[in-house]
């Protein structure tokens, strides 16, 4: 994994580009689910009671009993060797909040840090009638049990949890911090920083760094789970086949100030821009979706300001991106997804028949997926910033949107009209130029006599005109095409200029 499109400073914060240290790309939060293959589903844990020879109506009194009471006696006997007590919390206790107190005495050295138990929801088998055929079978529902959270400092991740259910099909899901995995790298290699709330505000070497943060390693990270779950999990001795998947994954990318002279201020019109200007549609290109009739998710934007400061999250369907200030020191930028199969890319899918088809698919929730996540969450925060930046700069895109508007000279001498944004042929090509999947894959001659109905002339004619603007640059040796920088910036200001301002204040 590597971050090579670093986010270019630009539009507002072009002016404050001396005041800039760096910029750091970056996984935080990572929750990850493990599923023991082999009774995943109630077919399979059926499949394990016939092995055992145990009834099925006796699957809750004895099979499941005891494999609670494995579990159980692990972590207990885990406690004792530590020399831990085991705190039980109500729901609604803030977990986190009694693992602070606990390092704060103990430090961060390596080795378990605290254990908590809580009675939570989970989900589980139980014995009912098959409607279809009339015989009992095991089937899924949903119960409470005890939970158990063992929370650890280890040597490659920092602070990490393990939380065991202790009841089947025993679920587990383990916690880590793409921040704390990076600091203990950047220790290793003797780079100096400074830390603050999970955030760095001061890194000796920004290169070195973000190629630490780049070397999380999946292969690492699947051998690292299991060896925890055969300490952990009393049941680990029985099924070793452990399905890791991911079911939260957080993405931020940071750009540190050297000093909190600045960023109070310009975080200040940045939030105004975000909350006046961003659409659905917007949040639609942000998340590199297509906005259409059958494919509309609700799109929601929430401000909140708390004591931390101000905090901007527009949220589409299970995925968000949100802004923030951390310490007065650094911009973050941070998209959030609650289901990784929410975003798409092109990978080999096995078909029904056994071929392979190379195909736009969604990413799998494997954690070998890591890679393709951080390139597309990047990919995320990078246009979300590129919006935010560039609409705030008024003078400059003034004068680069009324230039557009002239004519152009190709080589030949022969003149281009310029770009109108109140005439119906250019708007409707504009509009169509900036749709989300453009920005991602690109766009053919083709490609828009599907959306538009126009003739090849007319759309080739429009192409070489755009071309000639420099908004439309082409692929060498193929006949597809992408917006340029410039015209990412100048024709989404432009529509926002005409839809939010000029023809309001017309209809006033």
């Amino acid at each position: 994994m590597n971050s090579d499109n670093p986010i270019e400073v630009q539009g507002i914060l072009k002016t404050y580009h001396d005041n800039i240290q760096g910029q750091l790309h970056c996984f935080d939060r990572i929750i990850i689910n493990g599923t023991f293959d082999e009774i995943a589903h109630p077919q399979a844990m059926s499949y394990q009671l016939h092995q055992n020879g145990i009834k099925l109506l006796e699957y809750g009194k004895v099979f499941a009993q005891q494999l609670r009471l494995d579990m159980r006696d692990t972590v207990e006997k885990i406690a004792k060797d530590e020399g831990l007590t085991i705190e039980h919390v109500n729901f609604g206790t803030r977990k986190e909040s009694l693992v602070s107190k606990v390092l704060e005495r103990r430090g961060n050295r390596e080795g378990i840090v605290h254990i908590i138990s809580a009675m939570e929801r989970c989900r589980c088998f139980k014995v009912g009638k098959n409607k279809v055929s009339g015989y009992l079978e095991l089937q899924w529902d949903s119960g409470k049990c005890l939970h158990y959270y063992i929370y650890f400092m280890d040597a490659e991740y920092g602070l990490c949890y393990f939380r065991i259910p202790t009841w089947a099909p025993f679920r587990l899901q383990v916690y880590l911090n793409g921040h704390e995995y990076l600091e203990r790298q950047m220790l290793k290699c003797g780079i100096n920083f400074s830390k603050l709330d999970n955030c760095f505000i001061d890194i000796s070497d920004f290169k070195k760094a973000q190629e630490l943060a780049d070397s999380l390693d999946p292969f690492v990270l699947h051998e690292k789970l299991n060896a925890y779950t055969q300490r952990f999990c009393g049941c680990s001795k029985r099924w070793k086949t452990i399905h890791w998947s991911f079911n939260q994954v957080e993405y931020a990318t940071d750009i540190v100030f050297k000093n909190n002279q600045i960023l109070p201020h310009l975080y200040d019109q940045l939030v105004k821009t975000a909350v006046c200007e961003v659409g659905a549609a917007d949040v639609y290109n942000f998340m590199g979706k297509r906005l259409t009739s059958a494919s509309a998710a609700e799109v929601s934007s929430h401000l909140n300001t708390r004591v931390e400061g101000t905090r901007i999250k527009h949220t589409l369907d299970k995925c968000s991106i949100k802004m923030y200030d951390k310490q007065d020191r650094v911009l973050r930028i941070e998209t959030t997804c609650n289901d990784v199969s929410f975003f798409k890319h092109h990978r080999e899918v096995l078909k029904r028949d056994g071929s392979i088809e190379l195909k736009n698919a969604s990413v799998k929730k494997t954690i070998y997926s890591l890679g393709v996540l951080q390139g597309l969450m990047h990919s995320c925060n990078r246009r979300y910033y590129e919006f935010v930046s560039q609409l705030q700069d008024h003078t400059r895109g003034r004068l680069e949107l009324a230039k557009l508007s002239e004519k152009a000279i190709d080589e030949k001498g022969k003149s281009y009209r310029g770009i109108n944004f109140f005439n119906a042929t250019d708007l409707t090509f504009i509009n169509t130029l900036v749709r989300g999947e453009n920005n991602i894959s690109g766009f053919t001659n083709r490609m828009f006599r599907e959306h538009l109905g126009w003739n090849s002339n007319k759309i080739s004619r429009m192409i070489k005109r755009f071309r000639n603007h420099k908004l439309i640059k082409a692929v060498r040796g193929t006949y597809k095409y992408y917006l340029t920088n410039k015209a990412k910036k100048l024709l989404i200001a432009g529509l926002q200029l005409k839809d939010r301002i000029i023809i309001p204040a017309l209809a006033s």
